[in-house]
C-alpha cells in the first residue's frame, strides 16, 4: 500500500512538463519587461528551485537569441521581469524551463508516507484507510457521539428528488457503520450536485447543531459549481475557500453570485477570534482537496473540524491523494462520501501510468455504489444511446427533446488531420466549426466548441477572434473537464467549462485517418454528453463510416442513420444551418 502510493506519486510528478510556453503580451517599461498572461493554463508563475524563465527575442537583423529573466513582481496576470541583457528586439516567446517544485499537497503526502515507513504511526489502525485499502482486515469504527442522529431528507427545491437521488441522500445521512464510506455513481446529467445540495440542507436542518460538512473536489470549478447549486436552493450558510492565485485577476467574475461566502487564501485568519468572525457560524465548508494541505487553514479547521466529507469528481482523484487528509483528520472524521463516474475521465496520468486508481477502482467499494439512474441533461436520442453503449442500459432519460434532429454530423470531406508536435489539428474543420458558431450566435443560441486536441482548440479560438465572435470561454479540449492535479503551468489543461454543459455543443473531431483519441471510451463519453438541446459533430464521413465506425462516435452515427449528415461545403457556401 505504502510502496504503491509512493511510486504512483513519483511517477505523477515525473509527468509534469519540463518546458512550458506562456501565452503572453509583452511591453518594455522603464527597463523592465512587463509580461501579461492571456490564459490561466499557461500563465507565468514564480519559477521553482529547478526552473528558469527564458525569452526568445527576434533581433533587427532577423536572428533570434535566447536570454534568461528574473521575476521581480507577480500579481494576477502581470509579471515584471528583469532581463539579463537589454531586451532589444521583439520578444517572440516567454518560456518556463524546468519542472515545477512539489505542491504543498505533494509534500504533505510525502511526509505522511515517510512517517509511516519510520513507524511513527500506523496507517492500518485508521478505520477509513483499512476500509479503502485493506478490505480483508476487520475495520473497527469509533463510536459516534450520542448527539449524532440520522437526519431525515429535507430538500426545499421545486424539482423533487427522484428515487435514486433520495436513496443516495439517505446513504449520505446514514450513521450506520456499513455506510461510513459511501460511493455514488453519477453518470452525466443525473444531478450529482443536487444530491450534494440535498445532503447539505438535510444535515443543517437536523437536530444536531454541532455537525460539520466539508464539500471537496479536485478543481476550483467543481467546488464553485457546488456553491452555486447551494445558492440556487437558497442555502447561503456556507463558506467557500479559494486560492488567491486562481481568484485574483482571473476568475473573480465567477464568484459574483456568492461574494459574501468567499474566503480567499490571502485573507486566512491569524487567530481564532478572526476565524469566528470570518465563518459567521457556518458549518458547511467548500474547498479543493489540495487546500487541506495549506497550513494557514489551521484556525478554520479548529472551528469547523471535518466530520462528514463529500468528494465530488472522485473518479478523477488518484486514490493516494486522500492519505494526507485521512491521517490529518483521523480524530474527527466520521463519514466519507465519494461521488463520481468511472465511465468518464480517469485520474490524470492514467494513460501513462498503468494501475493508477481512483476510489472507483476499489472493487469491494465499487460493487456497493449507488447509481443515479435518471439523466435530465441530454435530449432523449443522445441519452438513450449513451445508456445502451456506456451504462449497460441502466440510465433513463427525462427530457423534452426526443427528435433525432438534436444531433447532426457535418461532412468536412476536404479536411485533413495534420500533426502539430505530439498533437493534431484540422484547418478545414476550424472553418466549418467557426461558421456554425457564427450561425448560433446570430440566432442568440448559447454554445461551446469542444475538440480532443489543444492545438485545435487554439485554432478554433483564433478563428472566432478573426470573425469578431466572442471567443473567451468558448473553446475547450476534452481534458478541460478534468479537474485533477491542475499545475499552474501544465499543458494538459485548458480553461474549465463552468457546469460542464451548454445548450448547443459543436465538436471538431480532427482525425481523418487514425482513431487516436476516439479509442478512449471514457474521454469520448465526456465529449458526447455535454449538450442540453443539440450537438453537431464536424468530421469526415469516410472516416466515420470506415476506421471510426466501431468507435463510440461511429456507433452514435449508426444509431441515428443517414439523414443526420450535412455537407460542410453547404455550411460554408450556402449558409446551411444544423439548427435553423
Amino acid at each position: 500500500m505504502i510502496a504503491k502510493s509512493i511510486r504512483d506519486m513519483n511517477r505523477l510528478i515525473g509527468l509534469k512538463p519540463t518546458r512550458v510556453k506562456h501565452e503572453v503580451q509583452c511591453k518594455l517599461k522603464s527597463g523592465k519587461l512587463h509580461v501579461t498572461s492571456q490564459r490561466y493554463k499557461t500563465k507565468v508563475a514564480r519559477p521553482g528551485e529547478e526552473q528558469m524563465l527564458k525569452l526568445n527575442i527576434r533581433q533587427s537583423n532577423g536572428t533570434t537569441r535566447t536570454q534568461t529573466a528574473q521575476m521581480l513582481h507577480l500579481q494576477g496576470r502581470l509579471a515584471k521581469l528583469s532581463v539579463s541583457a537589454p531586451a532589444h528586439g521583439f520578444v517572440q516567446s516567454v518560456e518556463t524551463v524546468g519542472r515545477e517544485s512539489p505542491t504543498s499537497a505533494e509534500e504533505h503526502r510525502t511526509s505522511i508516507m515517510l512517517q509511516a515507513l519510520q513507524r511513527r504511526f500506523s496507517l492500518s489502525i485508521n478505520p477509513f484507510i483499512t476500509s479503502i485499502w485493506l478490505p480483508l482486515k476487520k475495520t473497527t469504527w469509533v463510536t459516534l457521539p450520542r448527539n449524532r442522529l440520522s437526519s431525515p431528507v429535507y430538500f426545499p427545491s421545486i424539482r423533487k428528488l427522484n428515487v435514486s437521488q433520495e436513496r443516495a441522500v439517505g446513504a449520505t445521512l446514514s450513521i450506520k457503520n456499513a455506510d461510513r464510506v459511501v460511493l455514488i455513481h453519477g453518470p452525466p446529467g443525473t444531478g450529482k450536485t443536487t444530491v450534494i445540495a440535498a445532503t447539505v440542507t438535510s444535515l443543517m436542518a437536523s437536530a444536531d447543531k454541532s455537525c460539520t460538512l466539508w464539500l471537496v473536489a479536485q478543481s476550483n470549478v467543481a467546488v464553485k459549481n457546488i456553491a452555486e447549486k447551494l445558492a440556487s436552493v437558497n442555502f447561503f450558510n456556507f463558506k467557500i475557500i479559494v486560492s488567491k492565485d486562481y481568484h485574483f485577476d482571473w476568475h473573480e467574475h465567477q464568484y459574483e453570485k456568492i461574494i459574501p461566502n468567499v474566503i480567499r487564501s490571502d485573507s486566512f485568519p491569524e487567530d481564532l477570534v478572526h476565524a469566528e468572525r470570518q465563518l459567521q457560524g457556518s458549518r458547511v465548508m467548500l474547498c479543493t482537496l489540495g487546500m487541506f494541505s495549506n497550513i494557514r487553514l489551521a484556525n478554520i479547521l479548529l472551528l469547523v473540524p471535518p466530520q462528514t466529507v463529500i468528494f465530488d469528481e472522485a473518479s478523477q482523484i488518484e486514490v493516494g491523494d486522500y492519505f494526507p487528509m485521512l491521517v490529518q483528520f483521523q480524530s474527527t472524521l466520521q463519514k466519507l462520501v465519494f461521488i463520481g463516474d468511472d465511465k468518464q475521465l480517469a485520474p490524470y496520468g492514467s494513460t501513462d501510468i498503468p494501475g493508477l486508481e481512483s476510489i472507483f477502482e476499489k472493487s469491494h467499494l465499487r460493487k456497493k455504489a449507488i447509481l443515479l439512474d435518471i439523466q435530465y441533461r441530454m435530449p432523449v436520442p443522445i441519452g438513450d444511446f449513451i445508456s445502451r453503449n456506456v451504462y449497460k442500459g441502466r440510465l433513463k432519460s427525462q427530457h423534452l427533446i426526443s427528435d433525432l434532429s438534436c444531433c447532426h454530423f457535418v461532412d468536412v470531406d476536404n479536411g485533413v488531420e495534420e500533426s502539430q508536435g505530439r498533437s493534431w489539428t484540422n484547418a478545414r474543420e476550424v472553418d466549418v466549426a467557426v461558421k456554425i458558431a457564427s450561425q448560433l450566435t446570430s440566432k442568440g443560441k448559447s454554445y461551446r466548441i469542444i475538440t480532443p486536441y489543444d492545438p485545435q482548440r487554439s485554432r478554433l479560438e483564433q478563428g472566432l477572434k478573426d470573425e469578431g465572435l466572442r471567443w473567451e470561454d468558448r473553446c475547450f479540449n476534452v481534458d478541460s473537464f478534468q479537474g485533477t492535479r491542475i499545475h499552474c503551468v501544465s499543458p494538459q489543461f485548458a480553461h474549465l467549462l463552468a457546469g460542464n454543459e451548454d445548450d448547443y455543443i459543436v465538436i471538431s473531431l480532427v482525425r481523418t485517418h487514425k482513431l487516436g483519441f476516439l479509442n478512449e471510451m471514457r474521454r469520448v463519453n465526456v465529449m458526447l454528453t455535454r449538450c442540453k438541446k443539440g450537438m453537431v459533430i464536424c468530421t469526415n464521413r469516410r472516416f466515420i463510416e470506415g476506421p471510426g465506425a466501431k468507435s463510440l462516435v461511429g456507433k452514435l452515427y449508426g444509431s441515428l442513420g443517414h439523414p443526420v449528415w450535412i455537407d460542410g461545403k453547404d455550411v460554408l457556401s450556402d449558409g446551411v444551418e444544423p439548427f435553423a
